[in-house]
């Protein structure tokens, strides 16, 4: 069993490795706790499976969620006023407003975004009975093929939302939103089609088409003991709560299932809905901004820049560090070539000033694995594999990539790298 010391080391690996640059979320930080105390240590190498496995999973709850119920899928991307967006960007999102209803169940597909890298969907569950049941979303697909996902809004994969009747008095809304980026779709494996679902290394692009069809599951649960409140303090995390319990977050209302879906003295499951929903996939004509393929670099180490592009709803860069003397400049580095923003270098110099990352890029997902050498633990390299979220405004001519010297919030300005982009 690990101690404290090792269980807060890899709880921080596991924040830096999985949420650069999102929104905090208590619930997320409860979830990454729980994944790093049952993890055994390893040691940091690069392989191309763990680069991208990490870049999955990014899920965004607590105060965000509670102001997304009721907007819509450009807020989800956004996260901002929407008066400033391009008429190129409006013209993306369709409203199908398609419903799939059953007894227990009303989905409605309110909206979806396709950029020609990216599927954002929002939906509307609701719970049309007058008893607490609990919603779950996940399993999405594109035609038949499973969709791999970047982010989401609770409830989704494993995390459920409590609707309709009441808790301890409250009565609990009927209705909630749920947002989902997803990033491309996973291909078979020809050599064991009986767990298609495998290697994330079979990722495949989105491709634009004139019809499509999108799925999505919908677990329903009923209760078969009274759910509680946590204490307003308290945020989701089963290895903290006790047996025989079914706890709501009182924020949010949502409940994590886990292993709590196989106990059959706390939970039902009483529908398991597939909703299928045709939608539109055209290509679109779209803003983008790309740097050219090469090499960049500072005093300390290179970067190779394999892909980098923005658009105003996402982007993307796939990149790898070389470290020119790792001997000699192995202490004057970060502590985590992965730990970096990412400015607009029409900000650059004021963001510099005052040390301020507020005006970075929002990276939605930040991925990497470190390189050695050979028969040592001296630093030699790394890969990054990095997507952002939506930029509001024009897209800028050039970025400043800056790596944090630590895990502090502090960054070191002298590791500034120029990439422009036209």
């Amino acid at each position: 069993m690990m101690n404290d010391r090792e269980i807060q080391k890899k709880v921080q690996s596991a924040i830096n490795d999985c949420t650069r640059g999102i929104d905090e979320a208590p619930s997320l930080r409860s979830r990454l706790l729980m994944q790093a105390k049952g993890e055994a240590p390893v040691k940091k190498r690069f392989t191309a499976a763990m680069a991208l496995a990490m870049t999955m999973i990014l899920l965004v709850t607590g105060a965000v969620a509670a102001t997304l119920l009721h907007t819509d899928v450009l807020s989800w991307l956004f996260r901002s006023d929407q008066n400033d967006l391009p008429n190129e960007v409006l013209q993306l999102v369709t409203e199908p407003g398609l419903t799939h209803s059953t007894e227990q169940l009303k989905v409605t597909l309110a909206e979806t975004l396709f950029d020609g890298n990216n599927l954002s969907v929002g939906l509307t569950l609701e719970n049309p009975t007058d008893e607490l049941l609990i919603y779950t979303v996940d399993h999405a697909t594109l035609n038949g093929v499973p969709l791999v996902y970047e982010s989401a809004m609770f409830p989704y994969n494993g995390i459920g939302q409590a609707m309709g009747g009441e808790l301890e008095g409250k009565a609990l809304s009927k209705q909630t939103r749920v947002f989902a980026t997803y990033t491309g779709t996973l291909a078979a494996d020809p050599a064991n089609e009986a767990e298609p679902l495998g290697d994330l290394a079979r990722k495949q692009p989105l491709q634009a088409a004139e019809e499509a069809t999108f799925s999505i599951c919908v677990e329903v649960f009923r209760p078969r003991t009274t759910p509680v409140y946590l204490a307003p303090d308290e945020h989701l995390n089963g290895s903290l709560l006790a047996p025989n319990t079914l706890a709501v977050e009182r924020e949010t209302d949502l409940v994590q299932l886990g292993e709590v879906v196989s106990d059959r003295s706390l939970l039902e499951k009483v529908a398991s809905v597939e909703a299928v929903f045709p939608i539109q996939m055209q290509a679109p004509a779209i803003t983008e901004v790309t740097a050219q393929p090469g090499v960049y670099e500072n005093a300390l180490f290179a970067l190779e820049v394999e892909h980098f592009s923005l658009k105003p709803t996402s982007g993307r860069m796939d990149a790898a560090i070389t470290i020119h003397e790792p001997e000699a400049t192995n202490k004057k580095l970060p502590k985590d070539l992965t730990f970096f923003e990412v400015f607009p270098e029409n900000v650059f110099e004021q963001a510099k000033a005052t040390g301020d990352p507020a005006q970075a890029l929002r990276l939605r997902t930040v991925s990497g694995g470190s390189r050695y050498v050979q028969g040592s633990d001296t630093l030699s390299g790394c890969r990054i594999e990095a997507s952002f979220g939506a930029t509001s405004g024009l897209l800028p001519g050039g970025v400043y990539l800056v790596w944090y010297t630590d895990n502090n919030g502090a960054l070191d300005w002298d590791t500034a790298i120029h990439v422009p982009l036209k």
